[in-house]
């Protein structure tokens, strides 16, 4: 009998468990809040988890990365952040992330670290792989006036023209 009881309150844990595992909305949801209440490494790790679940689209996937790209952007670990974005970039380039890691690599180079040789260098890879997207007018923008002062630029109609 007592075997019986004990087997039966063992299936009863593991239910219990696996109806309290979180969804991947769920996870989503709470590691947003944890990033909005500043909480930047838990929430890290919930993005983390995230990312050890079966069956998550290539687009889902990229988009965790990104978040946590920024994240560690946040928290001024810059070159992970770059780490996170080139990821994306060669795992799910072709998903929607794809183009805005590669911007962000750029864009991390020019005006976070100000390593202008090598924010170039991915401008012009994002030039290269992603000639039609919607960011190409703010590339542009970047490359002309790389390592410049934005109070110094005087040029603001380049932002309309399509180049």
């Amino acid at each position: 009998m007592f075997k019986r009881v004990m087997l039966g309150l063992s299936i009863l844990g593991i239910a219990f468990a696996c109806s309290q595992d979180p969804t991947v909305q769920q996870l989503t949801s709470r590691a947003k809040e944890l990033s909005n209440a500043g909480d930047l490494e838990a929430a890290s790790r919930t993005y983390e988890m995230i990312l050890t679940r079966e069956g998550l689209t290539d687009s889902l996937r990229a988009k965790t990365l990104f978040a946590l790209a920024e994240n560690a952007g946040n928290r001024e670990k810059h070159s992970d952040a770059i780490d996170y974005y080139q990821k994306i970039v060669d795992e799910y380039g072709s998903t929607p992330w794809g183009p805005k890691a590669q911007f962000m690599i750029g864009y991390t180079y020019a005006n976070v670290i100000h390593d202008y040789k090598k924010a170039k260098q991915a401008y012009q890879r994002f030039l290269d792989v992603y000639p039609t997207d919607d960011l190409v007018t703010a590339v542009r923008f970047e490359v002309k006036y790389l390592g410049e002062d934005v109070s110094d630029i005087t040029d603001l109609e380049f932002l309309n023209s399509t180049e």
